[in-house]
């Protein structure tokens, strides 16, 4: 009869730890949004019919995210952008990233200090709302972007 209680109580103790990890959600990394972010602003190009040669970007920098990270978003779309308005309010750590665009891709880069309306470029991709951009690229909800997500990347 003790045997049978033990197990009893180990039964609903492995129970219990099973709803906890369910419990905790994944928490999805920063890092992986710089790494598709390629992918992302291709995607949203393409579905907007923006050609490639005529994309404006507008990259909102999210002030609570390490400024390094978003200098390699820049550091990764540099090379096949035209024009680019980086809307920040920490503009001095964009300094160098800034230079190097334009010396070694000829890469324009406007640097606002506020959102304004109408907002320039024809792409907006706001770094803020992250974590609503990797639902395009996971293969499980590929097509499942919600309207407020797909408003922040708004086409002119």
């Amino acid at each position: 009869m003790l045997k049978f209680f033990q197990r009893f109580l180990r039964h609903f103790q492995k129970e219990e730890a099973i709803e906890d990890i369910q419990e905790e959600a994944p928490k999805k990394s920063f890092f992986l949004y710089i790494t598709m972010v390629p992918k992302i602003l291709t995607y949203f190009r393409r579905e907007r019919g923006i050609a490639k040669k005529y994309l404006e970007l507008v990259l909102i920098d999210n002030e609570e995210q390490p400024a390094y990270q978003v200098v390699e978003i820049v550091e990764s779309l540099m090379e096949d952008l035209n024009f680019l308005y980086l809307v920040t309010g920490r503009a001095d750590y964009f300094e160098d990233v800034i230079e190097e665009a334009l010396e070694e891709y000829g890469l324009l880069v406007v640097v606002l200090s506020e959102v304004k309306e109408p907002m320039p470029g024809n792409l907006i991709l706001d770094t803020r709302d992250w974590e609503n951009h990797l639902d395009i690229i996971t293969p499980i909800s590929y097509n499942t972007m919600i309207n407020e997500t797909s408003a922040r990347l708004v086409s002119h």
